[in-house]
């Protein structure tokens, strides 16, 4: 049976008047006319008791998002002329949706075609009367939009029907901006899986039974049209979907999920909510580790080719790498497998291919730049030879005292003519090892007999 309803259109007090305008146009900062808003509200708060319940300030966000996402979608009749007021209802039946979240728009959508009543469409081959797809159009029959929102206690609002749709298929393929609800939906698709086939017939329809993604959908139509009977017919799922849709339509002024709703909800219902780091990233189609593997494809090469270059490493670099694998293997677990960012074949790449080397790379950086101590050793050179193909002098030490360089080392090829005049020549250099144990020469210089200096840059 139809509830009855008793709106008040009288005209609003000046008082009234200036509370709207302060919330609609500097707040929320909707440009539209007062004949707009008038017409507006009035057409708003006469199809639905969630637009009347609402404070003032609500009203204002609610009208600023109804009139935006009208703007922003592709409106084509077909059969008929689509007037701002049709554009409005079913702009409003997403902003129901999605009232909880910073991001309402719903970006995959982006054309909303409108038949006079049910139509063929080639897709599934037979008449319907509506129907969401992924290249983001949307088929809609105008009769049964009406009829949806004239009865507010059926359950069966076709408009909200194929918004639920569209959101759940912009956070599935699309790059979704409700963090919230990509986060919570599979926690939210377990649950309801255990009551689709329990659900109370008298409540939701059989439908709904049709699959999960027809069931995800009929529950969004009883969530906003009747709420107190989604509560106490399946008060399980009506607590998690508050808490997939950041929504508490208990409290119909602000609607707003707050720490109290939540442990009132728990109590009442025994729904376990997930603690906020726990998130799930199934429905996300971008995650900072997959930032992480394309920069390590093209920077950590070079990173670790010239940090280990010409230096001298206590084990060998392999055995670096594996271990930076399996330190990674542990550090990025919890926030890429445990949170559904990759399947484990794909995580094993990732460790190989990005967090390894990475961190591999990381600590090489902070070992070459912070070393744990540095010190100064010297050897006499005892012979030298030129290398004209490398452009330098090929020196073979004395070794004594500089045992962390090799036997031979390498100078300017300007250093022969000097070393003919003057063979008392000897070499200086300056180590520094780090965390790592890695040693590396941090300067190096040559001394002649005779009190000359100069830069080997060896």
């Amino acid at each position: 049976m139809r509830r009855e309803q008793h709106i008040d259109f009288e005209d609003s007090g000046p008082l009234d008047m200036a509370r709207d305008f302060f919330f609609n146009r500097v707040k929320w900062r909707t440009r539209i006319s007062r004949s707009e808003f008038e017409n507006y509200n009035l057409l708003l708060a006469k199809h639905s008791a969630f637009y009347r319940g609402l404070s003032p300030d609500m009203k204002a966000k609610t009208m600023h998002r109804v009139v935006a996402f009208a703007g922003n979608k592709k409106f084509v009749g077909h059969g008929l002329d689509v007037t701002m007021e049709m554009k409005l209802i079913v702009a409003f039946a997403a902003v129901k949706l999605t009232f909880g979240f910073e991001g309402y728009l719903i970006p995959i959508l982006h054309t909303i075609h409108i038949a006079s009543g049910a139509f063929y469409t080639p897709m599934i081959k037979e008449q319907t009367v509506g129907l969401t797809s992924e290249n983001g159009n949307m088929y809609l029959a105008w009769d049964r939009v009406v009829s949806g929102i004239e009865n507010e206690d059926d359950g069966l609002h076709l408009a909200v029907h194929e918004m639920a749709h569209a959101l759940k298929i912009d956070t599935v393929v699309g790059s979704p901006t409700k963090e919230r609800f990509a986060f919570y939906l599979n926690t939210w698709l377990k649950e309801a899986e255990l009551r689709k086939a329990a659900a109370d017939t008298g409540f939701i329809r059989a439908y709904g039974r049709t699959n999960m993604h027809e069931f995800f959908a009929v529950c969004m139509e009883n969530f906003v049209e009747r709420p107190e009977a989604f509560y106490q017919h399946e008060p399980m799922l009506f607590a998690h979907t508050c808490y997939l849709l950041n929504q508490y339509p208990l409290e119909p002024k602000g609607r707003e999920l707050t720490p109290r709703a939540v442990s009132l909800l728990m109590r009442q219902t025994g729904a376990k909510f997930p603690k906020a780091s726990a998130k799930d990233y199934t429905h996300h189609s971008w995650h900072w580790s997959l930032t992480m593997l394309l920069a390590s494809i093209f920077v950590s090469p070079g990173f670790i080719g010239g940090l280990t270059w010409n230096a001298s490493l206590p084990i060998d670099g392999w055995l670096y790498y594996f271990l930076f694998c399996v330190i990674a293997a542990a550090v990025f677990y919890r926030p890429v497998v445990i949170y559904n960012v990759l399947g484990m074949d794909k995580y094993i790449a990732f460790v190989l291919i990005g967090g390894g080397p990475m961190l591999y790379s990381g600590a090489l950086v902070v070992d070459a730049v912070l070393p744990l101590y540095q010190w100064e050793e010297s050897s006499r050179v005892i012979a030298a030879a030129p290398n004209l193909h490398l452009d330098r002098t090929v020196v073979t030490l004395e070794g004594g005292d500089l045992t962390t360089w090799e036997e031979t080392t390498y100078l300017p090829i300007g250093f022969m003519q000097q070393y003919r005049k003057n063979a008392d020549v000897s070499v200086h250099a300056t180590f520094g090892k780090g965390i790592m144990g890695i040693t590396r020469i941090k300067d190096s210089w040559y001394e002649f007999g005779d009190g000359h200096v100069a830069e080997s840059s060896n």
